[in-house]
């Protein structure tokens, strides 16, 4: 991966939240962005970076309820930045949950009309945050929602450098 840079994911997420306002107004979703206050910067590839996101974002959309909240959040760990994406949708059964990042893994939920899908999104995420050493983990409650959350390594500090 040589074309990882020091990036800011607060503004790749701002981009991404203005790209799916639309969807989200029209789906009756609220989105509520929790950022730090400083803005850790994570060494990625922008371009990938932004189809995690945007597959996560979508489908916090895709699988929410009507009227349901979706909650972006980025922590600031020590070494990492911590992003996650969480819905108030229909949640993924446990017997279905080790499986989600498989490819053309799909869950035939009986509930969601709109969820006509490759079934690509979630191991196409998960092969981009393992190439930028990260990891992504769900967790859900069937009714209650999922929380997908996506683990970066931080862009070193300047100083750190040899």
């Amino acid at each position: 991966a040589d074309n990882l840079h020091p990036l800011s994911i607060k503004k790749l997420l701002e981009k991404l939240i203005d790209f799916f306002g639309p969807i989200i107004q029209k789906e009756n979703i609220s989105l509520k962005m929790d950022l730090t206050q400083d803005d850790p910067l994570v060494l990625g590839d922008k371009e990938a970076l932004e189809q995690v996101f945007s597959n996560l974002i979508s489908n916090a959309v895709k699988y929410n309820r009507p009227k349901g909240t979706a909650t972006i959040t980025i922590k600031d760990k020590d070494k990492s930045v911590v992003v996650e994406v969480q819905d108030t949708g229909i949640g993924i059964a446990p017997e279905h949950l080790s499986f989600i990042f498989d490819q053309f893994y799909r869950v035939n939920r009986k509930e969601g009309p709109k969820t006509k899908g490759t079934g690509l999104g979630l191991s196409i995420a998960k092969k981009i945050v393992e190439a930028h050493e990260g990891t992504i983990r769900a967790i859900s409650e069937p009714g209650k929602g999922s929380t997908f959350t996506v683990t970066l390594p931080k862009a070193e500090a300047e100083n750190d450098c040899p």
